[in-house]
């Protein structure tokens, strides 16, 4: 399981107009989001600004709040962004020239305390006459993480989107908090729950027909892929039902191939059944692609063995 920070790696932003893939990205986001954007034209400078346009309805009045857009792409430097950043000459000058009332950062990586201390001096909730909002990386990857935007992780970050696919609700839910536990907690209860996070693996659900296969294949999945022990997982593989077996191997297969590959080869190695020993031996000569060297190995364990 990846670390959780890089899950999403910003770095690998990918766009149609190159310098541009966090614009292209925040704008599918706010379009998502119901804000309306829409883009200025080109400066002189050949850059554009973009806008969110959103409406506040409270029980006696509403509100309209145009935000300028202000994105700050510094994933590959890893660098914060600072005072200097931030629009000249001013924000509140930038945003009347725009006639808008609010403004939100959008940056890869984080707002230095120079930068926070100016936009919440700004802001009205301190007093202010304007808006202000930051989406840094960690709220960009809450965002995403959401699987209802996992198509924009595939579009404009390929890379993370092979590491995100799997997630599931829980682990997503999970990772929205990961800024507030030290990294090897994060990765401690993400490995916890990674078994049990889909219901695929659940001992009731793999075989619902028999409650003491499905406690075997519980302990089993305890064993292998929380306590990383595939013999002692071999070893706990006891009161289960031939046709319960299969249907675990070919979800560990599915879901953990190189846990399913250790597993199966310590029943071979370990386990006193020779009919189990044999029907892992023969999964493993249907689905693997076994070297020489396997073949050696296990062989000499089962008895009468297919040729």
């Amino acid at each position: 399981m990846p670390k959780a920070q890089s899950l999403i790696d910003f770095a690998e932003l990918v766009s149609a107009v190159p310098g541009e893939g966090l614009e292209e990205l925040v704008r599918q986001i706010g379009r998502r989001k119901g804000l309306s954007p829409s883009w200025s034209g080109r400066g002189s400078d050949s850059g554009r600004d973009l806008y969110f346009t959103e409406t506040l309805s409270g029980s006696l009045s509403k509100e309209k709040i145009t935000w300028l857009v202000s994105c700050k792409d510094k994933a590959k430097s890893n660098e914060s962004v600072s005072e200097r950043d931030l629009p000249a000459p001013g924000i509140k000058d930038k945003l009347a020239q725009h006639d808008a009332n609010g403004f939100l950062l959008v940056t890869t990586t984080t707002v230095s305390s120079g930068a926070k201390a100016l936009l919440d001096s700004l802001d009205k909730s301190n007093g202010g006459d304007i808006h202000n909002l930051v989406w840094d990386s960690s709220e960009l990857t809450a965002i995403l993480l959401d699987p209802t935007n996992q198509d924009l992780v595939r579009q404009f970050l390929p890379k993370s989107y092979q590491r995100v696919k799997g997630l599931t609700s829980l682990e997503s839910s999970i990772l929205e908090f990961r800024d507030q536990l030290p990294d090897e907690v994060l990765a401690d209860v993400m490995r916890l729950i990674k078994p049990y996070s889909s219901s695929c693996l659940k001992g009731s659900l793999v075989w619902p027909f028999d409650s003491t296969s499905a406690a075997s294949i519980d302990r089993i999945i305890k064993r292998l892929l929380i306590n990383q022990n595939a013999e002692k997982a071999a070893l706990s593989t006891d009161k289960i039902e031939y046709d319960a077996f299969v249907a675990l191997i070919e979800r560990l297969y599915a879901d953990y191939p190189d846990k399913c590959f250790s597993y199966l080869s310590s029943i071979i190695l370990k386990h006193d059944d020779e009919d189990m020993k044999y029907n892992a031996y023969q999964f493993l000569l249907d689905n693997y692609n076994l070297s020489r060297r396997d073949i050696v190995r296990l062989v000499l364990f089962v008895d009468d063995w297919p040729s």
